[in-house]
């Protein structure tokens, strides 16, 4: 008897899950083996964009704008260096993210490549150098990847547990900022203040993962400035007021819609002790110019020149993220009203494009059965892109979802 589609998705699953390929990784994979059946409807929870009603949002015009004109430009072959203005970018996010300008003096700014993921590769080894870290501090159910940066490190992995701080200063932290990537769940108040102190005490320089700014304040309100100043008070202020550095890192493609140019990772180191600033930030523009990024890439001016020239254009591409995920949370807390899956739409601990739900020992054949493409990371362990369905499919994922889930 010939194999089912679904059998054959969850064998080549099983088959990438036993190479040791991570599940974000295994997810897109199988989506190209779905297409590969044109007459198997499939539904792909996995992405990690967010969508507008199942359907990818469109690149920001203005960043794709100026990165067109920057390639138009670039007739002459010789590098092109747009360091002098980062200070301006500084300011410019800075500004948008709600910081008084009183610590403006206090921020540096770098470009990194390969947008938020490679500004925190770059904070954990510009921390490395110039520390004696023998591990790296992750929130348990963050975002995995911070588990293989640190393997590249030939680092340990201190596992904290959810809503926990760490005191330990061989151990760098790296927090996530807004709701954790694998869970959505939001922490409760007290915690930031709780491992700004502990950094402060123990002389520790934490890594701020911003790769979400604004999804776990976004109401329907939709004001943003009001949005990313609450956003800096929760996250930020609390090391602010410690006095003590810390490294920010944002990621374009979760606010300017930039994953499709892989726009640049934006990172802000705060100190207001100038000798230690500088040997930081010296040891950040080491690892940026070791890596090859001596001179930017047209993405990477793109973005800059669009930040600086229309700022309020990117603005509006982060508003249009920032609704389309409130429009998904909306839709499935409809949907789920009166189900065991409801408790994960309280917008008081959940928040956030994705959920991780607990699945049944048959979860993945079933989903796969359906046609539903989600990330895996354990055999019991469902997560979802809730804004990678449409209106029309919401309910056939939601029923596949409840016969899955615990």
């Amino acid at each position: 008897m010939p194999k089912t589609i679904g059998q054959l998705l969850l064998e080549r699953h099983q088959e990438l899950q036993g190479k040791g390929v991570n599940p974000f990784t295994i997810g897109k994979r199988i989506v190209t083996l779905a297409k590969e059946h044109t007459d198997f409807t499939f539904y792909d929870l996995s992405v990690g964009e967010i969508r507008g009603n199942g359907k990818p949002l469109k690149t920001s015009i203005s960043v794709s704008d100026a990165t067109i004109k920057e390639i138009k430009h670039a007739e002459d072959n010789t590098y092109i260096d747009i360091t002098p203005e980062l200070e301006k970018l500084k300011i410019e996010m800075l500004k948008w993210y709600g910081v008084d300008e009183s610590h403006w003096p206090d921020f540096s700014c770098a470009l990194s490549s390969g947008s938020g993921t490679g500004g925190c590769s770059t904070s954990f080894q510009a921390v490395w150098k110039i520390r004696d870290i023998k591990s790296l501090a992750i929130e348990e159910r963050g975002f995995p990847i911070h588990a293989l940066q640190a393997k590249n490190l030939k680092l340990d992995v201190s596992w904290i547990p959810a809503f926990a701080s760490s005191n330990d200063n061989s151990a760098l932290p790296v927090w996530q900022l807004g709701p954790l990537n694998m869970t959505a769940q939001v922490r409760p108040l007290g915690v930031f203040e709780k491992r700004a102190k502990d950094a402060a005490e123990n002389e520790i320089i934490s890594v701020l993962d911003g790769a979400y700014p604004g999804y776990t304040l976004v109401d329907e309100g939709l004001d943003l400035g009001r949005i990313m100043k609450n956003e800096c008070a929760l996250y930020l202020q609390p090391f602010i007021d410690q006095k003590k550095p810390f490294i920010l890192v944002l990621s374009t493609s979760k606010f300017a819609k930039t994953m499709a140019l892989r726009g640049p990772g934006i990172v802000l180191l705060y100190c207001p002790n100038e000798k230690l600033k500088a040997e930081i930030s010296l040891s950040i523009d080491e690892l940026v110019k070791g890596s090859g990024a001596l001179f930017h890439y047209p993405a990477q001016r793109g973005f800059v020149k669009a930040a600086l020239e229309n700022m309020d254009s990117i603005k509006k591409d982060h508003m249009e993220c920032l609704k389309a995920t409130l429009d998904a949370e909306q839709r499935w807390t409809e949907a789920c009203k009166g189900t065991r899956l409801e408790k994960y739409f309280d917008p008081e601990n959940y928040r956030g494009p994705f959920r991780l739900f607990q699945g049944k020992a048959n979860a993945m054949q079933v989903l796969y059965d359906a046609g539903i493409i989600s990330i895996l990371p354990g055999s019991d362990l469902i997560r979802v892109n809730i804004t990678g369905v449409s209106d029309k499919n919401i309910s056939h994922v939601i029923n596949v979802l409840m016969e899955t889930v615990v």
